[in-house]
């Protein structure tokens, strides 16, 4: 892949983790969110966002140092060696990719098909997945064009998309309430305690992870050492604002009633509560308002993993880790195009594969987090093994105040690992498929490292080494 034609920038960065924030699922784990915790919920968003920030510092110090494709897996292995490298990003983005994007994909069509009569006529609930898949093969096509035109589509949708749910949002807060609460937000129903906290804490997190999926555009970025951590603080906190706004308008103005007596399912807790929400402020115009959100949110999300993760896997093949066949890139593009369609079809499959059930949705989400959760502790860990085995290095950006952010992300992931369940879930659902997926990547890694490759599974590369391998932006 040539990098020679470098146009992305931080408004580029920004927009690409905004593609990631503020999904369809999203809002419904934002409006479930609050009808489970009330303000409880919000204080949860509050330290996940924390927790987040915190976690930036390693990416943003990590990509400093090393600013190649392969991101996020050049990070691990040279702080622990391939094993970790290989199992650890395979189970976290390929995997991953497989859960949340699926879930982002099922969810989407689960919403359209559920809301508008014109597509229910047309699509029954257990095909809702032919709608998503319009949208991935779109995706698809945008990438193989190459990183400009990803940077001009994810511009204009992600930008789009924010500027509507806020300025929505903001409408809101001025109209008289239309619910009774005895607190702005609401009180909780699943209690007050740090339990009740940590719980929320592991519904939250989703809402901010995936903020590190810029660092495989390193490459192509005009100064990465800027642009990227410019774009991952700015893009944390201005999804942090829009969520805030809008969970504060919608608790207002959209009564939480019970919408199904047979299994007690409150408004809140379902895709048409958004809808609600947008009559409730503009009537039909603020409906489709809403529509054109969801719409826009789903092909950010899907265009930047299909950017992203495509480079990452070219970036692991360049190290011999996954099939050369990774390596391939477009002819005219010069795009990894295998890496791009192998991607496009996990949320395809995916989304088939959950079909109309919404509790199937959020266990894939909760299930994402565990191995999110995973891979962002041993980046901490990286950035720590490399502060000591590399003490005199340049770094661009050095964490403030080290080591206590990479401490507070470490215990606080820790401990969200554990109270990950909610109340309408059961532990079987989520934990399960992590550990299983885990070990599928692990027993991988092991066998094509110490049998393909033939090569040390624990021992760190050195940095020049993996720069030598990969394209990459001089320090400036």
């Amino acid at each position: 892949m040539s990098t020679s034609n470098k146009k992305v920038g931080t408004p580029t960065g920004i927009a690409s983790i905004l593609g990631l924030m503020l999904l369809a699922s999203s809002l419904l784990t934002i409006t479930q969110g609050i009808s489970l915790g009330g303000y409880v919920f919000f204080i949860a968003l509050v330290i996940s966002y924390v927790l987040m920030m915190c976690q930036a510092t390693s990416f943003a110090e990590l990509s400093g140092i090393i600013p190649t494709v392969g991101a996020v897996y050049d990070y691990i292995t040279i702080a622990m060696g391939r094993f970790w490298g290989v199992t650890a990003t395979l189970a976290s983005y390929v995997i991953v990719t497989f859960f949340a994007s699926s879930a982002e994909v099922a969810a989407a069509g689960l919403f359209a098909q559920s809301n508008f009569p014109i597509v229910s006529s047309f699509v029954s609930p257990e095909n809702s997945w032919i709608i998503g898949w319009g949208i991935v093969i779109l995706c698809a096509i945008i990438n193989i064009r190459g990183i400009n035109m990803f940077a001009l589509i994810e511009n204009i949708l992600s930008y789009s998309k924010y500027a509507l749910m806020v300025i929505l949002g903001i409408i809101g807060l001025f109209i008289i309430p239309k619910t009774n609460l005895d607190f702005i937000w609401g009180d909780s129903s699943i209690g007050h305690d740090i339990s009740a906290i940590f719980t929320l804490v592991g519904f939250t997190l989703f809402l901010f992870v995936g903020a590190e999926y810029v660092t495989p555009l390193a490459p192509e970025m005009k100064d990465p050492n800027k642009n990227i951590k410019h774009s991952l603080f700015i893009g944390l906190t201005m999804s942090l604002i829009a969520m805030l706004i809008f969970g504060t308008s919608i608790v207002r103005l959209v009564p939480n009633e019970v919408v199904d007596q047979t299994s007690n399912t409150l408004l809140l807790e379902t895709p048409e509560s958004a809808l609600v929400y947008g009559d409730a402020i503009l009537g039909e115009v603020g409906k489709w308002g809403f529509v054109l959100v969801i719409f826009l949110a789903t092909v950010a999300l899907i265009n930047t993993i299909i950017a992203s993760i495509p480079r990452i896997l070219y970036g692991m093949a360049l190290d011999g880790v996954l099939p050369k066949i990774f390596l391939k890139t477009h002819k005219k593009y010069d795009t990894p195009y295998v890496g791009i369609i192998f991607i496009a079809l996990i949320p395809m499959l995916g989304s088939y594969l959950i079909g109309s059930d919404i509790n199937g949705v959020f266990a894939l989400i909760l299930a994402a987090i565990c191995s999110w959760i995973f891979f962002y502790i041993l980046i901490n860990i990286a950035v720590v093994l490399l502060r000591k085995r590399h003490p005199k290095i340049v770094r661009p950006f050095k964490t403030p105040l080290y080591p206590l952010p990479q401490l507070l992300a470490i215990i606080g992931l820790f401990i969200t690992f554990f109270y990950l369940v909610p109340p309408f879930l059961t532990p079987s659902q989520i934990y399960i498929p992590f550990f299983v997926i885990l070990s599928i990547c692990a027993t991988y890694s092991f066998v094509w490292l110490k049998y393909k490759q033939e090569v040390p599974l624990w021992t760190p590369l050195e940095i020049e080494h993996v720069l030598q391998k990969h394209p990459h932006q001089e320090t400036s």
